[in-house]
């Protein structure tokens, strides 16, 4: 066993298909909620060559893009998991003792989606071949996806 692995024999982690169920639930309920932000961002095509027009929507965008990551971040800190997470009854926790992840690691997990994506996916695949089911951004926070609720850090 190594310094990373919890001394619980009976974890069971949450394997590629179960989290890709999780993701398709989370981004469909994502667009019904975006679907509204997306009125407001609204792209005038015959504006794309003012550049006044380009900066503003860029910012719109980031915006979004930063409502969107504290939205995820705050459900993963107050309910250790996303809405498609919780329909799966699998939890995110500190990889070394299945307690709550701490806020800088859920920081450090968010962030690290960004090489986990762009590298062709790659990141999200590892779950399938990895012997804790971790996708790199899990890897690089210290966290797993378990079928347990975490334990309290108090304990």
């Amino acid at each position: 066993m190594t310094e990373e692995e919890p001394e619980v024999e009976s974890v069971h982690y949450v394997g590629f298909w179960a989290r890709s169920l999780a993701f398709v639930f989370d981004n469909i309920i994502g667009f019904v909620i975006t679907i509204p932000l997306m009125a407001y961002i609204s792209i005038d095509l015959d504006k794309l060559t003012d550049v006044n027009y380009v900066e503003e929507l860029r910012f719109k965008l980031y915006m979004a893009l930063l409502v969107t990551a504290l939205v995820i971040i705050g459900c993963w800190k107050y309910l250790a998991a996303t809405p498609g997470k919780l329909l799966l009854k699998s939890y995110i926790v500190n990889a070394s003792d299945l307690t709550e992840a701490s806020n800088v690691q859920l920081v450090v997990r968010a962030i690290a989606y960004i090489p986990s994506f762009f590298i062709f996916g790659l990141g999200f695949l590892w779950i399938a071949i990895d012997r804790r089911k971790q996708d790199w951004h899990d890897k690089i926070a210290r966290t797993v996806v378990v079928y347990q609720k975490p334990r309290s850090t108090n304990d």
